[in-house]
């Protein structure tokens, strides 16, 4: 489909005095039923460009879409399959602080070469660049035999936190080592240090110091960035992430953090999600607050809204196996979705080592620039009645799921029928716990119990991507 020839435009000159018409139930139960791209296909109508954002800290959607900034709802009870569910509300409603809403699609999956050039000149300098090569050196094996020895140890000295498989712990770590013994006869003093051939694609990495190299390696819509040494890898290194680290530490990374996105181009299309410190392994540190590191997250956005990284949650597993057995339920094409994106940084003593940044698309053409959503009576209507559908319980485990917070995020939506194209849309997302498998709510939601589609109110899967 040209998307250039298939506008997405309602009969409305702008978003504030915009509705589509209330969707049906029905928009609710399948996935990709067909109604956005219908509506794509539609006859394209002039559109007011205007923006109409306030200098306020409040969201001027608010009154447009006619939604509070707090949403309840008192309990209610129906039989899904295989038990009962009860929802119950007292949800903030956030909103972006933004005029007016933009559709998009992709115009590239993966990373352009301007895009690879600027992250690598700000991650690599000017030091002297040559072929990305695999595997580890003599002096990286050595380092993890003496992390490998020191588990062994602490598993011996802490046979309690292993109750009732205690040997088997032993027994993986010590085949582990001897593998690891293995590697470490085979391996490379150091590498071969070939000429670069230019393409960042290829990837490519420097000499930081004797023995110590800074690797940058692309593979489709993946960058990876690393030192060969470094302590607060996210490749179990650390024991736990906390919710939130402060102090002065965590702010100077921070800032080493905000620094590289400025200099590659990247701070006006990307937020910080939030700052974690990162602490050793307990085989590995002296103390229960030792902090090794900080990983800085940071979240694409499409003209000032946020694309949030959720999956799509069913309740639970094995009733979602058993509800598609019984022909309740389609299971999403798992072999299609491509996950949200992310950059993740690790900064240690002050310096870049670690970069993680995945599932990239370069954002394409604006096809809409002030898009007409749903007015929120609708979408809350939508919410609970998605929930209800497709929300799994085991046989005889009634449940309570208790919304605390919705939200309007941008989210890339796969295009109907047609193979590695998308759509960056608008959507609301619900957030809940159930107190059944959480006794409390969680400091952070990595799924949406339900994501609805803000333009036609049709439920979108995250996990399959459509």
């Amino acid at each position: 489909m040209n998307l250039k020839h298939s506008l997405l435009i309602l009969a409305c000159l702008s978003l504030f005095a915009a509705c589509v018409p209330t969707p049906k139930e029905e928009f609710v139960v399948n996935k990709a039923d067909g109604t956005l791209e219908e509506v794509l296909s539609s006859n394209p109508v002039p559109v007011s460009i205007e923006s109409n954002a306030q200098d306020t800290d409040r969201s001027p959607l608010y009154d447009a879409l006619g939604a509070p900034e707090r949403w309840t709802m008192d309990p209610e009870t129906r039989s899904v399959p295989f038990a009962d569910l009860t929802i119950i509300a007292d949800a903030e409603v956030v909103l972006p602080n933004v005029g007016k809403v933009s559709v998009y699609e992709t115009a590239q999956w993966g990373f352009s070469e301007a895009t690879l050039k600027a992250v690598a000149d700000t991650l690599l300098g000017d030091g002297e660049r040559y072929a990305f090569e695999e595997g580890f050196l003599k002096s990286e094996w050595e380092e993890r035999i003496k992390r490998r020895q020191k588990r062994i140890e602490y598993i011996q000295a802490h046979p309690e936190q292993y109750e009732g498989w205690f040997e088997e712990a032993l027994e993986d770590e010590r085949e582990l080592l001897s593998q690891m013994s293995e590697q470490y006869t085979n391996a490379p003093a150091d590498y071969a240090c070939t000429p670069w051939n230019g393409s960042y694609k290829n990837g490519c990495m420097t000499r930081v110091s004797e023995g110590v190299y800074a690797k940058l390696r692309v593979t489709g819509d993946r960058l990876i960035f690393h030192w060969t040494t470094m302590c607060s890898t996210p490749r179990g290194l650390y024991d736990y992430l906390p919710d939130k680290a402060d102090g002065s530490a965590a702010v100077e990374a921070r800032t080493v953090a905000e620094a590289f996105m400025e200099r590659a181009g990247l701070s006006e299309a990307y937020r910080i999600e939030r700052v974690k410190g990162l602490l050793p392994a307990p085989e590995l540190r002296e103390n229960d607050d030792e902090i090794s590191g900080y990983e800085i997250t940071f979240l694409p956005m499409y003209s000032g809204i946020t694309a949030a990284p959720y999956w799509t949650g069913h309740g639970s597993d094995t009733a979602q196996q058993a509800a598609i057995k019984k022909g309740l339920f389609e299971e999403p094409d798992y072999d299609a979705k491509i996950g949200p994106e992310y950059i993740s940084l690790v900064v240690e003593n002050g310096q870049i080592v670690y970069v993680d940044w995945s599932n990239h698309f370069e954002c394409g053409e604006c096809i809409n620039e002030n898009v007409p959503l749903l007015p929120f009576a609708d979408i809350e209507r939508v919410i609970k009645n998605a929930i209800f559908t497709e929300h799994f319980l085991d046989e005889g485990v009634n449940d309570t799921v208790r919304i605390v917070r919705i939200e309007f995020n941008m989210m890339r939506v796969r295009q109907k029928d047609a193979e590695n194209t998308y759509y960056f849309l608008p959507v609301w997302d619900v957030l809940a716990y159930s107190t059944v498998w959480n006794d409390a709510e969680p400091a952070h939601f990595f799924s949406a119990y339900v994501t609805i589609n803000a333009i036609d109110g049709s439920r979108i899967d995250r996990t399959a991507g459509y």
